[in-house]
């Protein structure tokens, strides 16, 4: 069951007092204030553009040509075209690029373009509030582009019930939705807030490419028909259901991702990663690969039925830095798994809700770090006939505390690899490409390590002994160490 309390985020620095006297003033004048990016930011810049992605992906600036809406409570002041206002309601009809700023407290902003170009909102200490609808509603664009202005701090609060938007569309309601490619850059910040929906949900490609992103939200955190791509910012998510959800590809190239709080963390038919800072809280699966799902839930439920998962889903890691830490279970592909490269640690249930790792086609890999802790001691590990790197999967008689040592030392008492895991545990699965065929090791439980640690993980350390638990010699892709 999908816990009441969800995390709030705190609006560091938004110094509201401030903002409403400067608005007192600035309501009063038709003129905006110009601000033009001469050139792309350091983190936009060092993004690929391929296929995927065009110039708007990764243009940050604006200047004097764009159209200024300086939001005065309940009401809107419109210097430029392209755009209309009717109290605190503000309608998009060109593309172009626009430039909000100032507080609404009961307002909209829907976009409903009919020409080709992209629309380009740029949020300049922007707080939107809204009581009766969507606050930011894409309804008909081409492209849209939610630019962050640098240093900058901005929100979108979703105070209304879940309209029935997503009824016609198939995906869910949201305090920021698109019904086609939408696109997040620039280096402000944004807080969303939605009590009863989803964050930012888009019907195809949703892309995070910068910017300081804080959720709190009732539905999905992020969401996407097609794809969701994060190739740089920083997301810090509390969701009541998935924190990043695609009915496509969840692909993830860099950036820091914090989940503190989901149902599910990450989920789709396929699951890439490449590079990034990952750690991901959840109840249920901390990842869940599966193709087929149908499509998230007007309310914003996901629809986790197990049975109507195909097993044709992928998970690929080649890079990165990916930690779990699950109630229900880590790992979940309902299809195949490939690694070669990267660092994945999964803490799995501590009571026997699920298996750490499962998988239901081949689990490959060739290369990176794999550790995953598992209480009931039947997490899977790469099959024998599918992998390249070799793993030593340690099973317990008993059950270890939290934060007890499983370390592997070679012949030379040389530490190869210790593990912590966060919580309680009775297997240990160690892949690693320092582990060699035809080596021999002994295993370790207990005792102290000190060197570069994070997440549990130590490599590199001195290793102080506790118990010795098992020698091994390296013979297969698998190696087994119990007392049986």
């Amino acid at each position: 069951m999908v816990r009441s309390t969800i995390i709030k985020f705190k609006k560091m620095g938004l110094a509201v007092l401030l903002a409403g006297t400067m608005l007192l003033a600035s309501c009063g004048v038709s003129a905006g204030t110009e601000h033009e990016t001469e050139t792309v930011s350091s983190a936009l810049a060092a993004v690929p553009v391929s296929a995927v992605f065009d110039d708007s992906d990764t243009d940050a600036g604006w200047n004097e040509t764009a159209t200024f809406l300086t939001l005065c409570g309940d009401s809107v002041s419109v210097t430029g075209s392209g755009a209309e206002a009717d109290g605190a309601a503000i309608t998009i009809t060109a593309a172009g690029t626009y430039v909000l700023s100032g507080i609404l407290n009961n307002g909209r902003i829907v976009v409903n373009t009919k020409d080709a170009g992209a629309v380009r909102l740029v949020l300049n200490d922007a707080d939107i509030t809204s009581r009766a609808g969507t606050p930011v509603y894409v309804k008909s664009a081409e492209k849209t582009v939610l630019v962050l202005a640098e240093g900058t701090e901005n929100s979108v609060t979703d105070e209304a019930d879940a309209s029935g938007i997503g009824e016609a569309t198939g995906i869910p309601d949201a305090a920021i939705r698109s019904e086609s490619d939408l696109t997040i850059n620039g280096e402000g910040a944004l807080f969303v807030t939605a009590e009863k929906k989803g964050g930012i949900v888009s019907r195809d490609a949703l892309k995070i490419m910068s910017g300081t992103l804080s959720l709190h939200t009732a539905g999905d955190g992020l969401c996407a028909g097609q794809t969701v791509i994060v190739t740089a910012g920083t997301l810090r998510l509390a969701s009541g259901k998935v924190g990043i959800h695609s009915d496509g590809t969840v692909d993830i190239s860099g950036g820091e991702i914090d989940i503190q709080q989901s149902f599910e963390g990450i989920k789709g038919a396929r699951v890439a990663v490449s590079d990034g800072l990952i750690r991901v809280v959840s109840e249920g699966d901390g990842i869940n690969v599966a193709a087929g799902n149908e499509s998230p839930k007007e309310d914003g439920k996901s629809d986790s039925d197990d049975s109507r998962a195909q097993a044709d889903g992928t998970l690929e890691i080649d890079g990165g830095f990916l930690t779990v830490d699950a109630s229900g279970g880590g790992v979940d592909v309902y299809g195949s798994a490939y690694m070669t490269g990267g660092t994945v640690i999964i803490n799995g249930p501590a009571d026997n809700a699920g298996d750490a790792l499962h998988y239901t086609g081949e689990f490959q890999i060739i290369g990176g770090y794999l550790l995953v802790a598992d209480s009931s001691g039947m997490a899977q590990s790469p099959p024998n006939d599918s992998s390249a790197q070799y793993t030593v999967t340690v099973t317990y008689d008993e059950v270890q505390s939290a934060e007890t040592i499983t370390a592997l030392l070679d012949t030379s008492g040389k530490c190869v690899l210790a593990f912590a895991p966060a919580k309680e545990y009775r297997s240990v699965v160690i892949s690693a490409p320092e582990i060699e065929k035809g080596a021999s090791y002994t295993v370790w439980c207990g005792g102290s390590a000190e060197g570069w640690e994070t997440d549990g993980m130590y490599t590199g350390a001195t290793y102080t002994p506790g118990m010795y638990f098992a020698a091994i010699t390296v013979s297969e892709p698998v190696t087994y160490a119990s007392t049986s």
